[in-house]
């Protein structure tokens, strides 16, 4: 177990990372939770301290900047992999992305839970340039961490009254929709990274955390008995769903997860291709057509212009004596000076003794506890307010030129809205893809980009048993609404999705959803994390709800040879949905047979819809409702009373640890022995 001085929590997320911390000696209700602002180069020679580092990777070229300009606080030379090579973490490795996508690594996280993907190759950058270094998910996963790590030692590990990051309890965040292989693959990474006490925590959970500690006692006056919080988790990459209910325990409050939905690769990235999509046409109507490289440049410059255009009241932290003494103390640490790029021309004078890493200790303000700030980042622009949106020129005709085109407000809320929060029915479903006979390999990622109609489909529940056509089905009716993400600050967009929810309610006779209001969506994960930290040691109501998907292992059924036809196999419920973290069940049914003393293949599946599934189930295989996860090849070793291929007569059990572990055991009806197999997939 850790023994320092904080509770560490990370929100390791798709598009951002970000990590805050508490001392574990805080023992109030709601701890001071500070936000560790994270040192990157933000240009060759230049480190910044900012509260979000860009979750990408790029692996330059041996001489593609001198060695020492890439140099962070705590190295003298550019990070590198135990096999040596050379990488980039944060905002400067976004910025080199954009002209060299080849050498870039986005979205790890996603392809850690990618159904069918081989998650531990070396995949990354996917369409790598020629001879270019490819890392796993993992690895990607584990350079990210790394740099957080090295980050922290330098800046707070110095002190010996802290300790080092992996002296600390870490609370490290993964989607609720991740199924056993991503969130143990996740685990891999972080030990990897060199973090030993590491307890995972769904997002949206994090996120409704973050709100509690934010609302103090007055969250218990906010939400009562009966009701149901829907988290509406938007970021840059990923679109998350989960339901929380309101109960009753001997009296007193008590929270459960009822229900998540799936990986849904579709937030923030996508409206800002839409945008810049939609500008690309408008200057082609002009004569104008722009490269690839143009067109990355276009669609950065679209995202500020989107936050700018839509988030016209950005959420303002909450001001109180505690987060205004979060940074207690000037730092001024000198690095290199700037130096220029390998066989580039500089866009602009810099003054290299200027370049300091700075922790700047903020001016004091303090408002009442409770009361957000109501200061706007921009005046409330006009529907016509037009956004420049440079994109530099190319070619020797065109050096010290560029490109200009424009968005109006009203453009922009046409594009994202009508695209991507259209006001449809609650019967709405979101388009599936067709069948191509050939594609290319990839992340899954959403084939509709109406958000709202995967919200549709999350929100009734329907019922996939053996009625088939006749399936039942539940409508979930939330009445409270938090929403999460980069995207949802946007007030325009968060009035607009609770607009359409209403709608959807108000028809079936209900009432409309009061939004429970998040301060920083940015940050409210790892914020989360942090605070459950002190939950987790019984200071605090915990979020119940145990495994967030229902798994099954498959069993071959014995048909009689038929050629061309392959044996059928149909899926096993082992693990129910909502299983607590802890328990264990004897598999009820019948015997089955287990091959012993020669190699063996185990394959397994999940499904996070099936919400009604019982242990010991026996379900269809359907590839749009269950998923197969990366199968086990093993040998089972035989006993002394065996030979290798014979078939033991076996009962199952299940057991789910207190780390979210899923274990599946073979006992011998005989009592001559007893096997276990871990469904985390993990390697030797």
């Amino acid at each position: 177990m850790a023994s320092g001085r904080f509770i560490v929590g990370i929100d390791l997320g798709t598009t951002h990372t970000a990590m805050a911390y508490a001392e574990v000696t805080d023992t109030s209700p709601y701890p001071r939770i500070r936000t560790f602002e994270i040192p990157q180069l933000i240009r060759p020679g230049a480190v910044d301290r900012r509260p979000l580092l860009p979750s990408c990777v790029y692996i330059p070229t041996e001489n593609e900047f001198p060695d020492e300009c890439l140099a962070l606080p705590w190295s003298e030379r550019t990070p590198r992999t135990d096999t040596g090579v050379p990488y980039i973490v944060g905002e400067f490795a976004r910025t080199c992305g954009s002209e060299a996508p080849g050498r870039f690594i986005s979205s790890a996280k996603s392809w850690l839970s990618q159904p069918g993907a081989k998650r531990r190759s070396a995949m990354l950058p996917w369409n790598a340039t020629e001879g270019v270094q490819r890392f796993s998910p993992v690895e990607a996963s584990t350079m990210i961490l790394k740099h957080l790590v090295s980050a922290w030692n330098f800046d707070s590990g110095r002190d010996h009254r802290n300790g080092m990051l992996a002296d600390q309890k870490i609370v490290l965040c993964v989607p609720a929709s991740f199924d056993a292989v991503a969130r143990d693959l996740t685990m891999e990474a972080a030990k990897r990274a060199g973090l030993i006490d590491v307890t995972l925590l769904e997002e949206p959970q994090a996120a409704f955390y973050a709100w509690i500690a934010n609302s103090r006692d007055t969250w218990r006056t906010q939400l009562h008995v009966g009701d149901l919080a829907l988290i509406v988790d938007v970021g840059g990459g990923t679109t998350d769903f989960t339901l929380i209910a309101v109960g009753d325990e001997r009296g007193a409050i008590a929270l459960r997860r009822v229900a998540v939905g799936e990986h849904i690769l579709l937030g923030g990235d996508n409206m800002d291709m839409a945008l810049a999509r939609s500008a690309a046409q408008k200057l082609e109507v002009d004569g104008i057509k722009l490269d690839a490289w143009q067109v990355r440049g276009l669609a950065l410059a679209c995202r500020d212009a989107k936050e700018r255009l839509l988030h016209s009241k950005i959420f303002a932290t909450k001001l109180t004596r505690a987060t205004c003494a979060d940074t207690e103390h000037i730092e001024t640490i000198p690095v290199i000076p700037v130096a220029r790029r390998a066989n580039s021309v500089p866009s602009e004078t810099r003054d290299d003794a200027a370049c300091l890493y700075i922790r700047k200790k903020p001016k004091k303000s303090f408002r009442k506890p409770g009361r957000l700030s109501n200061a706007l980042t921009d005046p409330k622009p006009s529907a016509e307010a037009q956004l420049p949106l440079p994109i530099l020129g190319r070619g020797a005709a065109v050096i010290g030129t560029s490109v200009n085109a424009s968005f109006a407000r009203s453009e922009a809320e046409r594009v994202i809205l009508d695209g991507f929060l259209d006001p449809c029915d609650a019967s709405a479903r979101p388009c599936k893809p067709g069948r191509s006979g050939l594609r290319e390999l990839g992340l899954g990622y959403a084939a509709d980009p109406s958000i709202t109609k995967h919200l549709a489909k999350f929100l009734t529940h329907e019922s996939e048993q053996r009625t088939g056509a006749n399936a039942a089905s539940e409508t979930y009716h939330p009445t409270a609404i938090l929403f999460n993400g980069g995207v949802m600050k946007s007030e325009l967009l968060r009035e607009h999705t609770a607009n359409i929810v209403t709608k959807w309610i108000e028809i079936e006779g209900g009432s409309a959803p009061r939004e429970l209001v998040c301060t920083d969506p940015d940050l409210a994960v790892a914020r989360g994390a942090a605070f459950f930290g002190r939950v987790q040691k019984a200071h605090g109501v915990r979020i119940c709800g145990g495994v967030p998907r229902s798994y099954y292992v498959g069993i071959e059924s014995p048909r009689p040879a038929i050629p061309g036809k392959i044996p059928t196999i149909t899926g096993l419920c082992v693990v129910p949905f909502g299983m607590d973290e802890g328990t264990e069940f004897d598999v009820p049914g019948a015997e089955f047979g287990l091959t012993v003393g020669e190699p063996t293949q185990f394959r397994f599946f999940s499904a996070a819809e099936r919400r009604d599934d019982r242990i010991g189930d026996r379900v269809e295989i359907r590839q749009d409702a269950i998923r197969e996860l990366e199968p086990i090849e093993t040998t089972i070793p035989a006993t002394l009373f065996d030979e290798p291929g014979t078939f033991v007569p076996v009962r199952l059990k299940s057991i789910v640890t207190t780390v979210g572990t899923l274990e599946l055991w073979f006992n011998a009806i005989d009592e001559a022995g007893a096997w276990k197999l871990e469904l985390n997939v993990r390697e030797p």
